[in-house]
């Protein structure tokens, strides 16, 4: 890793994801998933607008309800829960915008996780959509190295001592670490001021940091 590499990167998110298990499952309606075993969250690709939080809501949960389930609100984190069988089986994240209207833009629910090889193409190929980024701020006076793939190797050979798996460039700037095919941590790399390259974002799924 490189002087630039070790001084300038700042963490800016961390994102993780946990279910309940199967045998004991969490409260009713508290705004945590009951997932079986092995399950992961996953977003269900709804979205919907309407005039009351209520409205949006009751859209945005109808699938679950039309099988049963009961909506639950969670006033704590502003949350409302389909609950099932006194499981938690997707969570709804109404918001209200700028002109007044209120939308749901993020329903989780269970799914089964992503396995197997996937395209190499420099996005995360995670199990789930618990993943984490660092960005990196440069100080004007310190140059980096020849060339982006130098920059980008360098730093990802770290995650390779700790994780193992193969680095692969996808172009000139940005480069992957390939574990099982799938690619877990992505470096990109970017001309500093003081002349040079040098690791302007790293990401990586859950479990495969530092």
């Amino acid at each position: 890793m490189t002087a630039v590499a070790r001084s300038v990167l700042v963490l800016l998110l961390v994102v993780l994801t946990t279910c309940g298990t199967p045998a004991e499952p969490s409260a009713s309606g508290d705004g945590v998933l009951d997932c079986y075993e092995g399950q992961v969250h996953r977003g269900a690709d709804i979205r919907v607008s309407g005039s009351t939080e209520t409205e949006v809501v009751e859209d945005a949960l109808a699938e679950w309800v039309e099988e049963g389930a009961e909506i639950v609100e969670r006033s704590g984190d502003e949350s409302w829960a389909a609950v099932e069988n006194g499981r938690d089986v997707a969570i709804a994240y109404p918001e209200v915008e700028g002109d007044g209207a209120w939308v749901v833009h993020d329903v989780q629910v269970c799914g089964e996780p992503d396995t197997g090889p996937a395209p190499t193409d420099g996005s995360l190929d995670c199990v789930n959509e618990a993943s984490w980024i660092m960005q990196a701020s440069f100080d004007p006076e310190i140059p980096g190295d020849p060339n982006p793939g130098d920059a980008a190797l360098k730093m990802l050979q770290a995650y390779q001592d700790g994780h193992g798996g193969e680095i692969v460039f996808i172009d000139d700037n940005t480069a992957s670490l390939l574990i099982d095919d799938r690619e877990q941590v992505v470096a990109t790399a970017i001309e500093v001021p003081a002349g040079g390259w040098a690791v302007s974002t790293v990401s990586g799924c859950e479990g495969y940091d530092l």
